[in-house]
C-alpha cells in the first residue's frame, strides 16, 4: 500500500484529544465531561450491521461502531466501557422511528439510546449468546433469538419477554450467503479486496441498504463498506485500530498514530498487524509493513514526533514517515542502529536509546552525529532545556547541555545519579519534575530544590512497579500490569483504574497525556480517560 496520503488512502493511525470541532470523531475526542473513557479497539472484524435514519452502525467482535452518515463522519464508538455486558456484538437492529439501537451481545440484550447516549440492560432473556435480532417497525416490536426461544420487547421498553416468532417481513441485519447474488449490485457477492493489503480478498459478513439505496457492508477483517447506489462503487469504511493495541501513542501537526504490538507473532518479526492513524479530520486509515518495503515491522517499542514527521524504533532500527515516504535506517547507519528502545526529538536532533548505547541523531541530514553511554542498555529519554535525563539498566544518567550552544555535550558529559532501583522502565519530566519508575517503585526528583522523593511498588495505591509515566499539570499517570494509576502530588491522593472502570485492558505500556485527559495503550486496545472538563 502506498502512502497514507489523503488522495492515496484517506489517513492512517491514533486519534487525539486535540482534534477541532469540526472533525469526523472530535465529538467525542475533544468534548467530554470529567471522568469520561473512551476505548478505540480492533474493529476489523464486522459480525452485523443496521441503519437508522442518520447513524450506520456496525457490530464487530470489539464494541459497535457509529458512522453520521448525513456528515460523512465516526462518532464514538460504543463497547464495554459505555456499558455494554460483553464487547463480541453477535446482532444489531435500530428502530427507524425512535432511534434505540438493540445490541445482541454474547452475555445478552442491550439497548442504546442515541438521543442521551446511555447503554442500558435489556432484562428477561438469560445473559448469553444472542443469535438474532429482528423489528417489526409498524408493530413497534423488537424480537430477539436467545437460548433456543424468540423474546419480544415494545421498542421503547428495557424487558423483554417469551413470545411468538417475528413477522416474516420484520428487518434486520442480513447475511450475505443468505441473500441472492442476483439482488447486489457488485460483482463478487461474498468477497471484496483488503483496503490493508492489495493481494486479499475479504469476506462479506452482513449488509444492510438504507433508504437512499446505498448498502453498508460488513466484512471479517478489514471493517465496513458502504456501495452508493448512484456511485456504483465501495467506498471503504476504516475505524479503529488496526490490531489490538499494546504499542506506543504519538501525535503529529496532521493527526494521531496508534500503532499495535501483535505479541502471538513476536518470534516472526515480521509482523503483518496495521497502524492506524486518524487525520485532523477525523478519517481513518491503516498501512501494513508488509505492503511497504522501507517499514519493516509494526512490532514498535517507541515513538516521536516532530511536526508532521513521525519516528518509530523498532528491532529494526530507526523508521521515519515524512512527506508521504517511509524511510528505516539500520545497518546502513555508521554507526550501525539494529534495535531502537527509546526516542526523544530535541529541535533538530532526535536521540536515540538502544541495548548499547545513546547515539544523537541530526534529523535535517538524516545522519548519526555522536554516541554516548557505550555498554549500556537505554531505556526511557527525557529531554529539558539544559540537560537530558537517560535511564538504563544501570541506574539513571544526566547529562547537561554546553551553555554556549551546539550539540553541547561532551563523551564523559554523562553522569549516573541517584535513583532507587538500577534498572529504569520511565521516565516523565514536566517543567522541574523528574518522575522516574524502576523495577522497585517511583522516584520524584525536585530539580529546583534537588530533593528526591521514593514511593515503593507497596506503597499507597502503586499496587505494582511502573511500566509507563505520562505527567500533567496536576498529576502523575503510571501504567502498571494492574492498571492505570493516577497521583495527586499535592494532595497524595492516589487512584487506581481497572477494566471495570472502563480501562480497555491490562498491562498498560504506554501512556500519552494531554490537557485534559490521559491516553492508556493496552494489549486489548486503547484508552482515553477526561479526567477534567474539556476546554470548547
Amino acid at each position: 500500500m502506498t502512502r497514507i496520503l489523503p488522495a492515496a488512502l484517506s489517513v492512517i493511525m491514533f486519534a487525539l484529544a486535540l482534534l477541532g470541532p469540526g472533525s469526523v470523531i472530535a465529538q467525542r475526542f475533544d468534548r467530554f465531561d470529567p471522568d469520561d473513557w473512551i476505548t478505540l479497539h480492533d474493529f476489523r472484524f464486522v459480525t452485523s450491521v443496521a441503519v437508522s435514519n442518520e447513524i450506520a452502525y456496525f457490530g464487530t467482535t470489539a464494541g459497535v461502531e457509529r458512522f453520521d452518515t448525513l456528515r460523512d463522519r465516526w462518532l464514538a464508538p460504543i463497547t464495554t466501557a459505555d456499558g455494554l455486558p460483553h464487547e463480541r456484538v453477535t446482532a444489531l437492529v435500530v428502530d427507524p422511528t425512535g432511534g434505540e439501537l438493540w445490541i445482541g451481545t454474547a452475555r445478552g440484550v442491550s439497548r442504546y439510546t442515541e438521543f442521551i447516549g446511555e447503554v442500558e440492560h435489556v432484562f428477561g432473556p438469560p445473559p448469553t449468546f444472542v443469535e438474532e435480532l429482528k423489528i417489526d417497525p409498524k408493530a413497534g416490536t423488537v424480537f430477539a433469538w436467545v437460548a433456543g426461544g424468540w423474546w419480544r420487547a415494545r421498542v421503547a421498553s428495557p424487558s423483554m419477554q417469551r413470545g411468538p416468532p417475528p413477522p416474516h417481513d420484520a428487518r434486520g441485519s442480513i447475511d450475505v450467503d443468505l441473500v441472492d447474488p442476483f439482488d447486489l449490485p457488485w460483482t463478487d457477492p461474498l468477497h471484496v479486496e483488503s483496503q490493508a493489503d492489495h493481494f486479499q480478498s475479504v469476506r462479506l459478513t452482513e449488509l444492510f441498504q438504507d433508504l437512499r439505496g446505498d448498502f453498508y457492508v460488513g466484512t471479517w477483517g478489514d471493517n465496513g463498506r458502504r456501495w452508493g447506489g448512484a456511485r456504483f462503487e465501495w467506498e471503504p469504511l476504516l475505524f479503529g485500530l488496526g490490531g489490538r493495541g499494546g504499542g506506543p501513542i504519538v501525535e503529529t501537526t496532521d493527526g494521531m498514530w496508534f500503532v499495535p504490538i501483535d505479541r502471538s507473532r513476536a518470534s516472526t518479526r515480521l509482523a503483518p498487524v496495521a497502524i492506524a492513524f486518524v487525520d485532523r479530520d477525523g478519517s481513518w486509515s491503516h498501512v501494513v509493513p508488509r505492503t511497504e518495503p522501507e517499514l519493516p515491522t509494526a512490532l514498535a517499542t517507541s515513538a516521536a514526533a516532530a511536526g508532521d514527521t513521525l519516528y518509530l524504533g523498532s528491532d529494526y532500527g530507526l523508521t521515519r514517515y515524512a512527506e508521504g515516504e517511509w524511510k528505516t535506517h539500520g545497518w546502513t547507519a555508521d554507526p550501525p542502529i539494529d534495535t531502537v528502545t527509546a526516542l526523544h526529538v530535541d529541535g533538530p536532533r532526535l536521540w536515540v536509546g538502544t541495548p548499547r548505547g545513546l547515539t544523537l541523531w541530526d534529523r535535517e541530514t538524516d545522519q548519526p552525529t555522536a554516541q554516548f553511554l557505550r555498554g549500556r542498555s537505554i531505556s526511557a529519554l527525557a529531554v529539558s532545556d539544559d540537560a537530558i535525563f537517560v535511564g538504563t539498566n544501570r541506574g539513571l544518567y544526566v547529562g547537561q547541555r554546553d551553555p554556549n550552544g551546539g550539540a553541547g555535550f561532551a563523551p564523559d558529559s554523562f553522569v549516573r545519579t541517584e535513583s532507587r532501583g538500577s534498572r529504569i522502565r520511565a521516565l516523565a519530566l514536566r517543567d522541574t519534575l523528574l518522575v522516574v519508575g524502576t523495577g522497585v517503585g517511583l522516584g520524584v526528583f525536585n530539580r529546583s530544590s534537588g530533593e528526591w522523593r521514593f514511593v515503593a511498588a507497596v506503597e499507597g495505591r502503586l499496587e505494582s512497579p511502573p511500566l509507563a509515566l505520562a505527567i500533567d499539570d496536576q498529576q502523575v499517570w503510571v501504567g502498571t500490569d494492574r492498571g492505570l494509576v493516577r497521583w495527586r502530588l499535592t494532595t497524595g491522593e492516589w487512584d487506581v483504574y481497572r477494566p471495570a472502570d472502563g480501562l480497555a485492558g491490562l498491562p498498560v505500556r504506554h501512556l500519552w497525556a494531554t490537557e485534559d485527559a490521559v491516553w492508556a495503550s493496552t494489549p486489548e486496545g486503547v484508552s482515553r480517560f477526561g479526567w477534567r472538563q474539556a476546554r470548547r
